[in-house]
């Protein structure tokens, strides 16, 4: 009963020391303020400015700031959870992910929060929207209601919403996320393999989901702007920045520390990265440079100020 009653203290002190929030979904998993979102933050084409997710109201919201994480508006504003920013390819428009505590579907707004559509429609979860190279068409993770946590298939549809078909099958596989190079169009993914007990690896295929490889240990893929660099976290604890060729050659270590990595991205032109990581006093977007050097912490997703 000891035992027992120090285990239940010990979980409730992570629980509640890391601040995670609200609600439980049917599928069995929480965010912690949508940090845990498949992508929490997104730079615009021109790469200056920045749509990140925060708690801050008590649930899911949208916000935009310049590169620097200052200047910050909200742009949505309701009792749902919106993350999973996009641009489009002109930047004129954002995809999103508005949820529940029982679905999740695209949306699509203007870059200034305006004239908000619904997209995607049913009963399961539709997130993390990324648009092809071509700027055509909408990829996005699919999870059928009541399956287990992120066992998910990638979907396309028009930006219109409609023709909404599966893409890449992957077998047994469970798509955690997923980048789309501008080179050839090829995709990069994070996958899970429940039969082999494979985790955490990234994977290339083509858009027909042929010719898959895997490429790295890791999860959390994003593709340089030229498509010449992939990067991705890796690490026991998630704490190490990575980087490699597209064919998994030469990969190397960019950055380590002892924070939690969820997310990493490159800017649009590619000069640094840009993070999300849990630390003990909140959960921040951070940069550094693609050595390792300049890090720097931009603003905390957990206490947002409106200028």
């Amino acid at each position: 009963a000891c035992l027992f009653a120090f285990a239940i203290g010990c979980a409730l002190y992570f629980f509640f020391s890391l601040r995670y929030d609200f609600p439980i979904r049917t599928t069995g998993h929480f965010e912690k303020g949508l940090t845990l979102c498949p992508r929490p933050f997104t730079f615009s084409p021109d790469g200056n400015t920045m749509i990140f997710a925060s708690p801050q109201t008590g649930h899911g919201d949208l916000y935009k700031a310049d590169r620097e994480g200052k200047n910050i508006q909200r742009l949505t504003s309701n009792l749902e959870y919106e993350g999973d920013p996009c641009y489009s390819h002109d930047g004129h428009s954002l995809l999103f992910c508005r949820e529940t505590a029982y679905c999740g579907h695209i949306w699509i707004m203007d870059a200034d929060g305006g004239n908000q559509r619904q997209l995607t429609f049913g009963s399961g979860y539709d997130e993390a929207p990324i648009v092809t190279s071509k700027g055509d068409h909408i990829w996005f993770r699919r999870t059928s209601q009541g399956a287990s946590p992120g066992l998910s298939h990638m979907y396309a549809m028009t930006l219109t919403g409609t023709e909404i078909r599966l893409v890449a099958p992957l077998d047994i596989e469970s798509v955690k996320d997923a980048a789309i190079s501008p080179l050839d169009g090829s995709i990069f993914y994070t996958a899970t393999n429940s039969r082999s007990g494979a985790y955490r690896q990234i994977w290339r295929t083509q858009g027909d989901g042929t010719g898959k490889r895997k490429i790295a240990d890791g999860e959390q893929v994003a593709v340089s702007p030229n498509g010449s660099r992939i990067v991705f976290i890796a690490g026991s604890y998630n704490n190490e920045l990575w980087m490699t060729n597209p064919d998994g050659s030469r990969q190397h270590r960019v950055y380590t520390s002892k924070s939690v990595k969820r997310f990493v991205n490159l800017t649009p032109d590619g000069g640094q990265l840009f993070f999300s990581e849990e630390v003990s006093d909140g959960v921040f977007i951070s940069m550094v440079n693609l050595d390792g050097s300049g890090y720097r912490r931009l603003l905390d997703t957990l206490r947002v100020t409106e200028k």
